[in-house]
C-alpha cells in the first residue's frame, strides 16, 4: 500500500452511492421507497435531496427506514441540482436514478459486477456509462421502446465517477455531454401510458408553434 494511503481511503474509493433527487418521492409513479429498496445491498451509501417545494410525505417514510436525507433549494435546474449533490459525495462511484425507475435483475448483476471490478483493481476508473434497455411504462420488463418514442424518454439512470458533472445549458433535462458505455439490464420507468400520450401532444403543439422540437420536462 502506497505511503500515506489509508485502507479507508481505498474502501471510500470503491464504494457505490446512489444519489436522488426528490420531489413528492410518494406517488402513483414515483417512490422513493421502492427505488432504494431495489438497489438495497448493492450500494454502500446514500444521496437523497429532498427539494424544497416537497409537499407529501418523502421525508416522513425515509425517516421510518433509516435513510437519511437533506433539504436543497431548488435552482431551477435540474442539472444544476444534480451538480449541487455530486459535489457532496467525496468519493467513489455513483448511480444516478429518479424516483419513478427501479433497475432489473441484470441490470444489478451489472452494477454488481462492475464495482467487484473495482474491489480487485482500486486503480480501475469508469466514465460515464447508462444502461442498455428502458422500459417506458408501468415499470414492466416487456413494455421495452425504442430511443425517441415517445419522443421526450424521460429516463435519467446513469452511472459516473463522483468527480463528473452535468452539464448546465438547458434549465429542463440536461445531462452528462458524453457517455462512454453500456451496462446490461433495463431500467424499469413507472409511468402509466396515458402520460406519454399527454406528452406527445405537448410534443406536437410545441413543435407546431416554434417550428422546432423543444425538449420537455416533468
Amino acid at each position: 500500500m502506497a505511503t500515506g494511503m489509508s485502507l479507508r481511503h481505498f474502501l471510500r474509493d470503491i464504494m457505490l452511492t446512489l444519489m436522488m433527487a426528490v420531489k413528492n418521492g410518494i406517488s402513483d409513479d414515483a417512490n422513493v421507497i421502492r427505488t432504494i429498496e431495489c438497489v438495497n445491498g448493492v450500494v454502500d451509501m446514500y444521496m437523497i435531496g429532498i427539494d424544497d417545494r416537497t409537499t407529501d410525505d418523502t421525508r416522513e417514510c425515509l425517516d421510518a427506514i433509516g435513510i437519511q436525507h437533506h433539504d436543497f433549494e431548488w435552482p431551477f435546474n435540474h442539472s444544476k441540482a444534480r451538480n449541487m449533490m455530486l459535489e457532496q459525495i467525496p468519493s467513489g462511484t455513483v448511480l444516478y436514478l429518479d424516483a419513478d425507475e427501479t433497475l432489473d435483475a441484470d441490470a444489478l448483476i451489472s452494477l454488481k459486477m462492475m464495482m467487484d471490478q473495482q474491489k480487485e483493481d482500486v486503480s480501475l476508473q469508469f466514465k460515464v456509462l447508462m444502461f442498455a434497455r428502458k422500459s417506458f411504462f408501468d415499470g414492466k420488463p416487456d413494455n421495452l421502446v425504442s430511443e425517441g418514442f415517445p419522443p421526450y424518454p424521460d429516463y435519467q439512470a446513469r452511472v459516473c465517477p463522483h468527480t463528473e458533472r452535468m452539464t448546465e445549458n438547458n434549465p429542463v433535462h440536461g445531462g452528462f455531454a458524453r457517455v462512454h458505455g453500456i451496462l446490461k439490464g433495463n431500467i424499469l420507468h413507472f409511468r402509466e401510458w396515458k402520460y406519454y400520450e399527454r406528452r406527445e401532444r405537448e410534443y406536437n403543439e410545441c413543435f407546431d408553434k416554434a417550428g422546432k422540437k423543444p425538449f420537455l420536462g416533468n
